[in-house]
């Protein structure tokens, strides 16, 4: 919970829990300030103050009214664990996700002193985690497996005893979600070598069904329900089978990713995609559709049909100024279905319709 304070009430503390939920709108922590449009010192032009707790980011409830509201940025919690849950053999000590902005330095918010780690310093944790990137790059280091080039759509495990650290690009920033945990009945499975400190870092791609396990544990973790710690040990079980449920299929494309995305580019921008339905061309790429579009989006940011849309409309927009063809032939220059069709797709697209288009850049 983040906690807000008066500059006039600064010992008037709310409730306080070791994690964060969460800082709003684009800020992030450099050095010991806070740092947001306008705003770049402990006090503010409204005496608002910031200040930092040992464990958990504060600021004052002025502050969070003038940052908005939406696009929450970051959730996380540590938990003690209780006997039942030990003896469980599977159990969360903490969880959560964090939205890290560009240019933002790494991490934005503050963590409890055996967790907390510089890039300088790095860290050594006792439990394992896995983190898992929803977007963004960066890199990953650790003792055993020396440098890693993370993207989006990897995971990456953290072993006990293991140095390691991390961090996203400055140019990208990243979204990360982490899961800690540990237990008798986790440790021999993870034993049995399903993941190694050699290979830490697998590719699942854009995965809906992961970020979706994340979030369900946020939610118990939030609601705190009987037994909810057991109920956190299962969903722990389930979330390292279904990572590697995720793995498989990523391997089973047998190819590497990166040819696979451009040959469909080259497809959908050389005009196959005319006569092949999106489906036809998963297949001739010897992949189910589903696999196809998560690759696709995970690589490129854009869903197939995304990406030969606005390939189309690029193409377009350089044959209304470059040339003199009718509207109704370049539609079907491009394969749209009729001219209706594709003024209508265009206007979406630009604002303007193919005519206002032409005559606005022949000015």
């Amino acid at each position: 919970m983040v906690i807000g304070s008066h500059s006039e009430e600064k010992q008037q503390w709310g409730m306080l829990i070791v994690g964060a939920d969460p800082l709003i709108g684009d800020v992030c922590r450099v050095g010991g300030r806070i740092v947001d449009a306008g705003i770049d010192s402990y006090r503010g032009k409204d005496q608002t103050s910031f200040l930092f707790h040992p464990l958990v980011a504060v600021y004052t409830s002025a502050m969070r009214k003038k940052l908005k509201h939406s696009d929450k940025l970051a959730y996380f919690k540590y938990m003690p664990v209780s006997s039942e849950a030990v003896a469980w053999g599977s159990y969360v000590t903490n969880a959560g996700f964090t939205k890290v902005a560009k240019n933002c330095q790494y991490p934005p918010y503050q963590h409890p002193s055996d967790h907390h780690f510089t890039w300088d310093k790095g860290r050594i944790l006792n439990r394992y985690q896995i983190l898992y990137i929803e977007s963004g790059s960066g890199v990953f280091e650790s003792s055993v497996c020396g440098t890693c080039k993370i993207n989006a759509g990897d995971a990456f495990v953290l072993f006990p005893g293991v140095w390691h650290r991390y961090k996203p690009d400055m140019k990208t920033g990243w979204s990360e979600y982490w899961l800690e945990f540990s237990g008798e009945y986790i440790n021999g499975l993870m034993k049995n070598r399903i993941f190694t400190p050699e290979k830490p870092v697998m590719n699942v791609g854009y995965d809906p069904g992961l970020i979706q396990i994340y979030k369900s544990i946020f939610d118990l973790i939030r609601r705190e329900p009987p037994d909810y710690q057991l109920l956190l040990g299962a969903k722990v079980v389930y979330f390292i089978a279904y990572l590697l449920s995720s793995q498989k299929k990523m391997q089973m494309v047998g190819r590497p990713v990166e040819d696979i995305i451009a040959e469909a580019k080259r497809m959908l921008l050389d005009g196959d995609a005319r006569t092949l339905s999106l489906n036809q061309i998963a297949s001739k790429l010897k992949l189910s559709f589903t696999v196809f579009r998560r690759l696709f989006k995970t690589y490129t940011g854009f869903s197939p049909r995304q990406f030969e849309l606005d390939a189309m409309i690029i193409k377009a927009k350089g044959l209304l100024k470059n040339t003199n063809m009718p509207v109704g032939m370049i539609a079907e220059e491009l394969g749209m279905e009729s001219i209706y069709y594709f003024s209508r797709l265009f206007h979406k697209k630009t604002g303007m319709s193919p005519m206002v288009y032409r005559q606005r850049s022949l000015r």
